[in-house]
């Protein structure tokens, strides 16, 4: 569970930061993020990146995909 939480957290903060200026222009059109990972579906990283995508998608009312 730890290492499921510290993969969303990492993820999260590195969103945030590529994200923290780019909203302005392209607020209009949904932005698409895109996390590559080698691990297996059952792997921390794969179920971090899966709560990261519900996690932005909700609280961006859709505008991160």
């Amino acid at each position: 569970m730890k290492s499921i939480l510290r993969a969303v957290l990492c993820l999260f903060a590195a969103a945030a930061v590529t994200l923290s200026g780019s909203v302005a222009w392209c607020a209009d059109k949904p932005i698409t993020l895109r996390i590559g990972h080698v691990v297996t579906e059952d792997g921390g990283e794969h179920l971090g990146s899966l709560k990261l995508a519900e996690l932005l998608d909700k609280k961006s009312n859709g505008m991160i995909k």
